[in-house]
Protein backbone atom coordinates (compact mmCIF):
# COMPACT_ATOMS: atom_id res chain seq x y z
CA UNK A 1 0.00 0.00 0.00
CA UNK A 2 3.00 2.51 1.01
CA UNK A 3 4.07 1.64 -2.63
CA UNK A 4 1.18 2.60 -4.16
CA UNK A 5 1.18 5.82 -2.67
CA UNK A 6 4.65 6.71 -2.80
CA UNK A 7 4.49 5.59 -6.74
CA UNK A 8 1.31 8.14 -7.17
CA UNK A 9 3.09 11.02 -5.43
CA UNK A 10 6.30 10.26 -7.88
CA UNK A 11 3.70 10.40 -10.87
CA UNK A 12 2.17 13.77 -10.05
CA UNK A 13 5.33 15.42 -9.02
CA UNK A 14 7.11 14.33 -12.67
CA UNK A 15 3.68 15.41 -14.43
CA UNK A 16 3.72 19.15 -12.72
CA UNK A 17 7.54 19.25 -13.82
CA UNK A 18 6.70 17.81 -17.29
CA UNK A 19 3.92 20.46 -17.26
CA UNK A 20 6.16 23.41 -16.33
CA UNK A 21 8.89 22.16 -19.17
CA UNK A 22 6.59 22.42 -22.41
CA UNK A 23 4.59 25.18 -21.09
CA UNK A 24 4.27 28.46 -22.50
CA UNK A 25 4.78 31.98 -21.99
CA UNK A 26 2.84 34.62 -24.42
CA UNK A 27 3.56 37.63 -24.36
CA UNK A 28 1.61 41.18 -25.56
CA UNK A 29 3.33 44.48 -26.12
CA UNK A 30 0.93 46.42 -24.11
CA UNK A 31 1.86 50.11 -25.91
CA UNK A 32 0.22 48.31 -28.86
CA UNK A 33 -3.15 47.86 -27.20
CA UNK A 34 -3.61 51.60 -27.57
CA UNK A 35 -4.60 52.95 -30.60
CA UNK A 36 -3.21 56.65 -30.93
CA UNK A 37 -6.08 58.39 -32.96
CA UNK A 38 -5.57 61.70 -34.41
CA UNK A 39 -7.81 63.36 -37.09
CA UNK A 40 -5.55 65.73 -38.65
CA UNK A 41 -6.53 63.44 -42.05
CA UNK A 42 -10.09 64.30 -41.57
CA UNK A 43 -11.49 65.81 -44.67
CA UNK A 44 -14.83 67.42 -46.11
CA UNK A 45 -17.47 65.68 -44.51
CA UNK A 46 -15.78 62.51 -43.13
CA UNK A 47 -17.59 60.85 -40.18
CA UNK A 48 -15.03 57.84 -40.05
CA UNK A 49 -11.39 57.80 -39.76
CA UNK A 50 -9.63 54.45 -40.72
CA UNK A 51 -6.95 53.17 -38.43
CA UNK A 52 -4.68 50.26 -38.53
CA UNK A 53 -2.79 49.10 -35.54
CA UNK A 54 0.26 46.33 -35.59
CA UNK A 55 0.26 44.26 -31.76
CA UNK A 56 3.37 42.14 -31.45
CA UNK A 57 2.79 38.83 -29.89
CA UNK A 58 5.71 37.09 -28.47
CA UNK A 59 6.52 33.07 -27.08
CA UNK A 60 8.79 32.99 -24.22
CA UNK A 61 7.69 29.85 -23.31
CA UNK A 62 9.57 26.14 -24.64
CA UNK A 63 7.02 24.78 -26.85
CA UNK A 64 5.09 25.89 -30.09
CA UNK A 65 2.02 27.06 -29.76
CA UNK A 66 -1.00 27.19 -32.28
CA UNK A 67 -3.01 30.08 -31.18
CA UNK A 68 -6.43 32.08 -32.24
CA UNK A 69 -7.31 35.87 -32.49
CA UNK A 70 -10.76 37.45 -32.32
CA UNK A 71 -12.09 41.28 -31.04
CA UNK A 72 -14.44 41.51 -28.54
CA UNK A 73 -17.11 43.78 -26.43
CA UNK A 74 -16.80 46.14 -29.59
CA UNK A 75 -19.39 49.25 -29.99
CA UNK A 76 -21.20 48.88 -32.68
CA UNK A 77 -19.57 52.39 -33.82
CA UNK A 78 -16.60 50.50 -34.34
CA UNK A 79 -15.63 48.77 -37.41
CA UNK A 80 -12.33 45.95 -36.79
CA UNK A 81 -11.16 43.22 -37.45
CA UNK A 82 -7.93 41.29 -37.07
CA UNK A 83 -5.56 39.27 -38.99
CA UNK A 84 -4.58 36.67 -39.45
CA UNK A 85 -6.91 35.05 -37.10
CA UNK A 86 -4.45 32.32 -36.27
CA UNK A 87 -1.04 31.22 -36.54
CA UNK A 88 1.74 29.19 -35.15
CA UNK A 89 4.29 30.43 -32.71
CA UNK A 90 7.38 28.62 -32.11
CA UNK A 91 9.85 28.86 -29.01
CA UNK A 92 11.05 32.56 -28.73
CA UNK A 93 9.21 33.63 -31.56
CA UNK A 94 7.64 37.10 -32.25
CA UNK A 95 4.94 37.92 -34.52
CA UNK A 96 2.18 40.49 -35.59
CA UNK A 97 -1.23 40.65 -36.08
CA UNK A 98 -3.07 43.44 -37.39
CA UNK A 99 -6.05 45.17 -36.05
CA UNK A 100 -7.96 47.56 -38.56
CA UNK A 101 -11.20 48.98 -39.91
CA UNK A 102 -12.74 52.16 -39.08
CA UNK A 103 -13.78 54.52 -35.79
CA UNK A 104 -16.38 57.00 -35.06
CA UNK A 105 -14.44 61.14 -35.16
CA UNK A 106 -16.68 62.14 -32.39
CA UNK A 107 -15.14 60.82 -29.48
CA UNK A 108 -13.33 63.00 -27.23
CA UNK A 109 -10.30 63.60 -26.46
CA UNK A 110 -8.09 61.05 -24.19
CA UNK A 111 -7.95 57.18 -23.50
CA UNK A 112 -10.73 55.37 -23.58
CA UNK A 113 -11.79 51.32 -23.73
CA UNK A 114 -13.34 50.41 -26.94
CA UNK A 115 -13.33 46.46 -26.80
CA UNK A 116 -11.16 43.12 -26.12
CA UNK A 117 -8.45 41.05 -27.87
CA UNK A 118 -8.91 37.37 -27.29
CA UNK A 119 -6.21 34.73 -27.79
CA UNK A 120 -7.14 31.27 -27.32
CA UNK A 121 -5.49 27.55 -27.94
CA UNK A 122 -2.60 28.73 -25.41
CA UNK A 123 -1.23 25.89 -23.26
CA UNK A 124 -2.23 28.55 -20.09
CA UNK A 125 -5.77 29.04 -21.20
CA UNK A 126 -7.58 31.90 -22.94
CA UNK A 127 -5.89 35.17 -22.79
CA UNK A 128 -7.58 38.52 -22.97
CA UNK A 129 -6.69 41.80 -23.38
CA UNK A 130 -8.28 45.51 -23.14
CA UNK A 131 -8.04 47.75 -26.56
CA UNK A 132 -8.04 51.26 -26.31
CA UNK A 133 -8.09 54.18 -28.50
CA UNK A 134 -5.69 57.59 -27.22
CA UNK A 135 -7.70 60.49 -29.00
CA UNK A 136 -5.19 63.08 -29.57
CA UNK A 137 -6.38 66.90 -29.12
CA UNK A 138 -7.33 68.88 -32.03
CA UNK A 139 -6.81 72.21 -30.14
CA UNK A 140 -3.21 73.41 -29.20
CA UNK A 141 -1.67 76.17 -26.90
CA UNK A 142 1.30 76.82 -28.95
CA UNK A 143 2.92 79.27 -26.19
CA UNK A 144 1.66 81.87 -24.00
CA UNK A 145 3.09 85.36 -24.15
CA UNK A 146 3.57 86.62 -20.52
CA UNK A 147 3.32 90.40 -20.37
CA UNK A 148 4.01 92.34 -16.88
CA UNK A 149 2.71 95.98 -16.92
CA UNK A 150 2.44 96.12 -20.29
CA UNK A 151 6.23 94.98 -21.27
CA UNK A 152 7.15 91.15 -22.35
CA UNK A 153 8.71 89.24 -19.81
CA UNK A 154 8.42 85.20 -20.86
CA UNK A 155 6.92 82.80 -23.67
CA UNK A 156 5.56 80.08 -22.22
CA UNK A 157 5.19 76.61 -24.23
CA UNK A 158 4.85 73.85 -21.62
CA UNK A 159 3.27 72.89 -18.78
CA UNK A 160 4.39 74.02 -15.05
CA UNK A 161 7.02 77.14 -16.31
CA UNK A 162 7.71 79.84 -14.12
CA UNK A 163 7.11 83.49 -13.90
CA UNK A 164 9.80 85.66 -11.63
CA UNK A 165 9.89 88.90 -9.96
CA UNK A 166 6.61 89.74 -9.64
CA UNK A 167 5.45 92.45 -7.35
CA UNK A 168 1.68 93.13 -5.91
CA UNK A 169 0.43 96.05 -8.15
CA UNK A 170 1.65 94.30 -11.11
CA UNK A 171 -0.84 93.88 -14.18
CA UNK A 172 -0.26 90.53 -15.48
CA UNK A 173 -1.72 89.52 -19.50
CA UNK A 174 -1.55 86.44 -20.45
CA UNK A 175 -1.81 85.96 -24.46
CA UNK A 176 -2.56 82.92 -25.48
CA UNK A 177 -1.49 81.38 -28.96
CA UNK A 178 -4.17 78.67 -29.80
CA UNK A 179 -4.21 76.34 -33.04
CA UNK A 180 -7.17 74.33 -34.83
CA UNK A 181 -5.31 71.46 -36.03
CA UNK A 182 -8.01 70.19 -38.20
CA UNK A 183 -7.10 70.53 -42.17
CA UNK A 184 -8.52 73.69 -43.15
CA UNK A 185 -10.98 71.83 -45.99
CA UNK A 186 -12.81 69.64 -43.07
CA UNK A 187 -16.69 70.73 -42.68
CA UNK A 188 -16.82 69.75 -38.60
CA UNK A 189 -13.90 71.17 -38.03
CA UNK A 190 -14.48 74.60 -36.43
CA UNK A 191 -13.61 74.55 -32.51
CA UNK A 192 -15.71 76.96 -30.16
CA UNK A 193 -14.42 76.70 -26.60
CA UNK A 194 -13.05 79.04 -23.79
CA UNK A 195 -9.86 79.12 -22.24
CA UNK A 196 -9.96 79.77 -17.94
CA UNK A 197 -7.55 80.75 -15.51
CA UNK A 198 -7.99 80.34 -11.62
CA UNK A 199 -5.90 81.10 -8.66
CA UNK A 200 -7.52 79.58 -5.36
CA UNK A 201 -4.55 80.98 -2.48
CA UNK A 202 -5.93 82.54 0.51
CA UNK A 203 -2.10 84.22 0.46
CA UNK A 204 -2.58 85.75 -2.77
CA UNK A 205 -5.68 88.24 -1.28
CA UNK A 206 -7.91 87.72 -3.85
CA UNK A 207 -8.96 84.61 -5.93
CA UNK A 208 -8.53 84.85 -9.70
CA UNK A 209 -11.15 83.55 -12.11
CA UNK A 210 -11.07 84.88 -15.20
CA UNK A 211 -12.87 83.22 -18.66
CA UNK A 212 -12.42 84.29 -22.64
CA UNK A 213 -14.32 82.74 -25.23
CA UNK A 214 -12.96 81.58 -28.43
CA UNK A 215 -14.01 80.18 -32.00
CA UNK A 216 -11.14 78.85 -33.92
CA UNK A 217 -12.10 78.00 -38.01
CA UNK A 218 -10.51 74.66 -38.71
CA UNK A 219 -6.82 74.73 -39.60
CA UNK A 220 -6.50 78.60 -38.34
CA UNK A 221 -5.51 80.12 -34.85
CA UNK A 222 -6.68 82.84 -32.49
CA UNK A 223 -5.21 84.83 -29.45
CA UNK A 224 -7.12 84.80 -26.56
CA UNK A 225 -5.70 87.52 -23.92
CA UNK A 226 -6.76 87.42 -19.70
CA UNK A 227 -5.75 89.99 -17.61
CA UNK A 228 -5.76 90.26 -13.98
CA UNK A 229 -3.80 92.19 -10.99
CA UNK A 230 -1.82 91.09 -8.71
CA UNK A 231 -3.50 92.24 -5.44
CA UNK A 232 -1.75 94.53 -3.06
CA UNK A 233 -1.66 93.15 0.17
CA UNK A 234 -0.41 89.49 -1.50
CA UNK A 235 2.10 88.25 0.61
CA UNK A 236 5.66 87.04 -0.67
CA UNK A 237 5.47 83.40 -2.26
CA UNK A 238 5.02 81.22 -5.21
CA UNK A 239 1.51 80.27 -6.36
CA UNK A 240 0.18 77.88 -8.79
CA UNK A 241 -2.07 79.58 -11.71
CA UNK A 242 -4.31 76.86 -13.38
CA UNK A 243 -5.01 77.40 -17.16
CA UNK A 244 -7.71 75.17 -18.72
CA UNK A 245 -8.25 75.63 -22.03
CA UNK A 246 -11.91 73.74 -23.38
CA UNK A 247 -13.11 73.25 -26.65
CA UNK A 248 -15.64 71.40 -29.40
CA UNK A 249 -15.61 70.39 -32.34
CA UNK A 250 -18.65 70.39 -35.22
CA UNK A 251 -18.90 66.74 -34.56
CA UNK A 252 -19.05 67.54 -30.64
CA UNK A 253 -16.32 66.11 -29.47
CA UNK A 254 -14.13 67.50 -26.64
CA UNK A 255 -10.79 68.47 -25.96
CA UNK A 256 -9.14 70.10 -22.75
CA UNK A 257 -5.84 71.37 -22.19
CA UNK A 258 -4.39 71.69 -18.93
CA UNK A 259 -1.31 73.59 -17.94
CA UNK A 260 -0.08 75.44 -14.59
CA UNK A 261 2.01 78.37 -14.89
CA UNK A 262 4.26 79.34 -11.30
CA UNK A 263 3.63 82.59 -9.86
CA UNK A 264 6.86 83.89 -8.07
CA UNK A 265 6.16 87.51 -5.92
CA UNK A 266 8.11 89.49 -4.47
CA UNK A 267 8.28 92.32 -2.36
CA UNK A 268 10.89 95.12 -2.40
CA UNK A 269 11.78 96.39 1.32
CA UNK A 270 11.07 99.88 0.71
CA UNK A 271 8.69 100.61 -2.10
CA UNK A 272 6.44 103.48 -1.69
CA UNK A 273 4.22 104.48 -4.54
CA UNK A 274 2.02 107.07 -6.10
CA UNK A 275 -0.80 104.66 -6.59
CA UNK A 276 -3.42 107.36 -7.77
CA UNK A 277 -3.20 110.90 -9.09
CA UNK A 278 -6.24 112.30 -10.08
CA UNK A 279 -8.05 115.67 -10.67
CA UNK A 280 -12.13 115.99 -10.36
CA UNK A 281 -12.49 118.12 -12.85
CA UNK A 282 -9.59 117.89 -15.76
CA UNK A 283 -10.40 121.09 -17.89
CA UNK A 284 -11.47 124.29 -16.63
CA UNK A 285 -13.02 127.25 -18.71
CA UNK A 286 -15.54 129.89 -16.83
CA UNK A 287 -15.72 128.11 -13.60
CA UNK A 288 -11.91 127.78 -12.88
CA UNK A 289 -11.93 125.21 -9.70
CA UNK A 290 -11.10 121.56 -9.33
CA UNK A 291 -9.59 118.95 -6.85
CA UNK A 292 -6.81 116.89 -6.73
CA UNK A 293 -6.56 114.04 -5.52
CA UNK A 294 -3.16 111.87 -4.60
CA UNK A 295 -2.95 108.22 -3.29
CA UNK A 296 0.09 107.10 -1.76
CA UNK A 297 0.83 103.19 -1.14
CA UNK A 298 3.40 101.39 0.77
CA UNK A 299 3.89 98.11 -1.27
CA UNK A 300 7.49 97.62 -0.02
CA UNK A 301 7.97 94.74 3.00
CA UNK A 302 9.15 97.48 5.61
CA UNK A 303 7.34 100.42 7.52
CA UNK A 304 7.52 103.61 6.16
CA UNK A 305 7.01 105.69 9.18
CA UNK A 306 9.16 108.79 7.85
CA UNK A 307 7.65 108.48 4.37
CA UNK A 308 7.10 111.75 2.76
CA UNK A 309 4.34 113.38 -0.58
CA UNK A 310 5.18 116.45 -2.18
CA UNK A 311 2.75 118.16 -4.75
CA UNK A 312 4.01 120.71 -6.97
CA UNK A 313 2.78 123.36 -10.02
CA UNK A 314 5.32 126.22 -10.38
CA UNK A 315 2.73 127.88 -12.70
CA UNK A 316 -0.32 127.18 -10.62
CA UNK A 317 1.85 128.39 -7.65
CA UNK A 318 1.41 124.96 -5.71
CA UNK A 319 3.90 124.43 -3.37
CA UNK A 320 2.70 121.23 -0.86
CA UNK A 321 4.58 118.95 1.79
CA UNK A 322 3.42 116.17 3.44
CA UNK A 323 4.87 113.38 6.16
CA UNK A 324 3.47 109.93 5.96
CA UNK A 325 3.33 107.32 8.53
CA UNK A 326 2.73 104.19 6.08
CA UNK A 327 2.41 100.51 7.61
CA UNK A 328 4.06 97.10 5.57
CA UNK A 329 2.36 96.60 2.41
CA UNK A 330 0.48 93.51 3.34
CA UNK A 331 -1.48 95.07 6.07
CA UNK A 332 -4.56 97.23 5.26
CA UNK A 333 -3.70 100.94 6.63
CA UNK A 334 -0.84 100.75 3.96
CA UNK A 335 -2.35 103.53 2.15
CA UNK A 336 -2.75 107.54 2.86
CA UNK A 337 -5.05 109.60 0.36
CA UNK A 338 -4.42 113.26 0.18
CA UNK A 339 -7.02 116.36 -1.30
CA UNK A 340 -6.35 119.84 -2.49
CA UNK A 341 -9.08 122.40 -4.09
CA UNK A 342 -7.50 123.83 -6.38
CA UNK A 343 -8.57 128.16 -7.63
CA UNK A 344 -7.76 129.34 -10.21
CA UNK A 345 -7.87 133.17 -10.98
CA UNK A 346 -9.89 134.20 -13.99
CA UNK A 347 -6.88 136.04 -15.31
CA UNK A 348 -4.89 132.92 -15.50
CA UNK A 349 -3.90 132.29 -19.44
CA UNK A 350 -5.52 129.25 -21.44
CA UNK A 351 -2.92 126.39 -21.56
CA UNK A 352 -1.71 123.09 -20.29
CA UNK A 353 -0.40 122.82 -16.68
CA UNK A 354 1.44 119.78 -15.10
CA UNK A 355 0.60 118.98 -11.32
CA UNK A 356 3.55 117.09 -9.97
CA UNK A 357 3.66 114.09 -7.36
CA UNK A 358 6.30 112.93 -5.77
CA UNK A 359 7.04 110.34 -2.82
CA UNK A 360 9.91 110.09 -0.80
CA UNK A 361 10.55 107.46 2.61
CA UNK A 362 13.35 108.24 4.72
CA UNK A 363 12.10 111.75 4.66
CA UNK A 364 14.13 112.96 1.20
CA UNK A 365 14.91 109.20 -0.76
CA UNK A 366 12.97 109.72 -3.99
CA UNK A 367 10.92 106.56 -4.86
CA UNK A 368 8.45 107.42 -7.13
CA UNK A 369 6.67 110.20 -9.20
CA UNK A 370 3.51 110.99 -10.74
CA UNK A 371 1.45 113.86 -12.90
CA UNK A 372 -1.61 115.01 -14.56
CA UNK A 373 -2.31 117.89 -16.47
CA UNK A 374 -4.88 120.59 -15.73
CA UNK A 375 -6.28 122.09 -19.14
CA UNK A 376 -7.18 125.56 -18.90
CA UNK A 377 -9.38 126.59 -21.62
CA UNK A 378 -10.78 130.52 -22.74
CA UNK A 379 -14.37 130.91 -21.02
CA UNK A 380 -16.83 130.97 -24.38
CA UNK A 381 -19.42 133.00 -22.55
CA UNK A 382 -17.00 136.06 -21.90
CA UNK A 383 -15.86 135.57 -25.59
CA UNK A 384 -19.39 135.51 -27.20
CA UNK A 385 -20.01 139.11 -25.01
CA UNK A 386 -17.02 140.66 -26.15
CA UNK A 387 -17.94 139.76 -29.48
CA UNK A 388 -21.84 140.70 -29.23
CA UNK A 389 -20.52 144.38 -27.78
CA UNK A 390 -18.05 145.16 -30.49
CA UNK A 391 -21.08 143.40 -33.11
CA UNK A 392 -23.66 146.43 -31.59
CA UNK A 393 -21.03 148.85 -31.96
CA UNK A 394 -20.24 148.60 -35.00
CA UNK A 395 -24.23 148.68 -35.82
CA UNK A 396 -24.19 151.48 -34.32
CA UNK A 397 -21.59 153.19 -36.23
CA UNK A 398 -23.18 151.94 -39.26
CA UNK A 399 -26.97 153.14 -38.63
CA UNK A 400 -25.11 156.89 -38.03
CA UNK A 401 -23.32 157.20 -40.96
CA UNK A 402 -26.53 155.94 -43.26
CA UNK A 403 -28.98 158.37 -41.71
CA UNK A 404 -26.63 161.34 -41.38
CA UNK A 405 -26.19 160.23 -45.60
CA UNK A 406 -30.39 160.65 -45.94
CA UNK A 407 -30.47 163.99 -44.22
CA UNK A 408 -28.04 165.36 -46.65
CA UNK A 409 -29.93 163.87 -49.32
CA UNK A 410 -33.02 165.57 -48.06
CA UNK A 411 -31.88 168.80 -46.90
CA UNK A 412 -31.62 170.51 -50.49
CA UNK A 413 -35.82 169.59 -50.70
CA UNK A 414 -37.65 170.01 -47.52
CA UNK A 415 -35.72 171.60 -44.70
CA UNK A 416 -38.36 170.62 -42.02
CA UNK A 417 -37.38 167.39 -42.90
CA UNK A 418 -33.81 167.71 -42.58
CA UNK A 419 -34.65 169.39 -39.45
CA UNK A 420 -36.33 166.01 -37.98
CA UNK A 421 -33.36 163.61 -39.00
CA UNK A 422 -30.22 165.22 -38.69
CA UNK A 423 -28.28 165.57 -35.00
CA UNK A 424 -28.02 169.07 -33.34
CA UNK A 425 -24.57 169.28 -34.57
CA UNK A 426 -25.66 168.42 -37.89
CA UNK A 427 -28.78 170.66 -37.93
CA UNK A 428 -26.09 173.65 -36.42
CA UNK A 429 -24.24 173.30 -39.37
CA UNK A 430 -26.94 173.11 -42.23
CA UNK A 431 -28.52 176.14 -41.06
CA UNK A 432 -25.83 178.00 -40.97
CA UNK A 433 -24.45 177.47 -44.35
CA UNK A 434 -28.19 178.55 -45.58
CA UNK A 435 -28.31 182.11 -43.54
CA UNK A 436 -25.05 183.23 -44.88
CA UNK A 437 -25.91 183.11 -48.44
CA UNK A 438 -29.57 185.71 -47.93
CA UNK A 439 -27.43 188.15 -45.90
CA UNK A 440 -25.08 188.91 -48.56
CA UNK A 441 -28.01 189.98 -50.95
CA UNK A 442 -30.00 192.10 -48.37
CA UNK A 443 -26.71 193.57 -47.86
CA UNK A 444 -26.23 194.93 -51.05
CA UNK A 445 -30.25 195.93 -51.61
CA UNK A 446 -29.58 198.03 -48.67
CA UNK A 447 -26.44 199.95 -49.52
CA UNK A 448 -28.02 200.19 -53.40
CA UNK A 449 -31.13 201.88 -51.51
CA UNK A 450 -28.71 203.89 -49.21
CA UNK A 451 -26.65 205.19 -52.12
CA UNK A 452 -30.02 206.11 -54.32
CA UNK A 453 -30.99 208.42 -50.85
CA UNK A 454 -27.59 209.91 -50.77
CA UNK A 455 -27.40 211.20 -54.34
CA UNK A 456 -31.33 211.99 -54.01
CA UNK A 457 -30.72 213.91 -50.89
CA UNK A 458 -27.10 215.71 -52.58
CA UNK A 459 -28.88 216.06 -55.65
CA UNK A 460 -32.24 218.35 -53.80
CA UNK A 461 -29.51 220.11 -51.40
CA UNK A 462 -27.62 221.50 -55.13
CA UNK A 463 -31.20 222.46 -56.64
CA UNK A 464 -31.85 224.84 -53.49
CA UNK A 465 -28.61 226.63 -53.75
Amino acid sequence: MNKKIALTTIVIILSILLINLVSANLNVESGDLTFKIDYEDLQDNDDELDISQAITVSNNGNTTENISFSLEGLSSQYSLSVSPTSLPLNTGESSEITVSGKIPVNVDQGIKDIGNLKITGAIEGDLTYTIKTDVQSMLEIKDIYVYVNDNKVKTANEDDEEVKNLEPGDEIELRFQLDNLFDEDYDDGDIEGSVNIILDNSNFGEDVDEEESFDINAGENEEVILKFTIPNNVEEDNYNLEIAVEGKDGNKAKYETNWNLNLNVERRKDDVRIEKISLSTEEVSCFRRSQLTVEVTNFGSNKQKHAALSIDSTDLNINMDYMLDLADGSSDDNSITKQLSIDLDNNLAPGIYPIIATAYYDYDILVDKDNVNLIVKECPTATKTATKTEEDKTKTDTSSNADTKTTQDDSSTTTDNTSKQLSSSNIVKTVESNFSNGDYIVALIIVAIIVVFIMIILLLIALLK
